[in-house]
């Protein structure tokens, strides 16, 4: 990146001076969605993009991923809801509720902890942190009241699971709602 005076604003500063080496990884791993290849690739690479503009494109571009990972609530098709309450997603996904309105059980499959697929659906959609959540699913199984969610290594296996599985549930991101075939979205109300 290219800035003016170093050193006047050190916020502006840790964003605008990443040595140019590190500007192209930091933004493959951190996310590959289109919209962040566009922006890096045409409008921060050009040379007719002025500093404010750039200052302008990485407050957006900070703010994304949480935008764009939030996650979509997938179900098995036979699941007899078409709609959950943010109350009810919670509870299903802290394994306090066991059953469909219509008796027949829930299986939840979730990604690990540190997927960031599953950190932001957990805070977006379910308002707590992974950790908050992983604490709810020890104390139920240590307690002996209840069972944890299916772990699932990648959102591929969780689709296929949750193709698979009567009365599956479980999450993918907004990024493959055209890729969702065999299963029920689920509206978060």
């Amino acid at each position: 990146f290219h800035g003016g005076n170093r050193g006047s604003n050190p916020l502006w500063d840790a964003i605008f001076f990443i040595p140019e080496t590190l500007t192209i990884p930091l933004f493959f791993v951190y996310n590959q969605s289109l919209i962040w290849h566009f922006i890096y690739f045409v409008a921060l690479r050009g040379t007719v993009v002025t500093r404010n503009l750039r200052k302008l494109l990485a407050i957006i571009l900070l703010a994304l991923p949480q935008v764009s990972q939030a996650g979509i609530v997938i179900a098995h098709p036979d699941v007899a809801i078409t709609s959950i309450s943010s109350q009810g997603l919670r509870s299903v996904f802290s394994m306090r509720s066991s059953r469909w309105p219509d008796q027949k059980p829930i299986r939840v499959f979730v990604l690990t902890d540190k997927h960031p697929l599953h950190r932001s659906f957990v805070k977006s959609n379910l308002g707590m942190f992974p950790y908050q959540l992983r604490m709810i699913w020890d104390r139920s199984v240590f307690s002996g009241a209840g069972f944890p969610p299916i772990l699932v290594s990648s959102p591929q296996e969780m689709l296929l699971r949750v193709q698979s599985t009567k009365g599956a549930v479980g999450y993918m991101d907004d990024n493959s709602l055209p890729l969702l075939k065999g299963v029920k979205i689920i509206e978060i109300q």
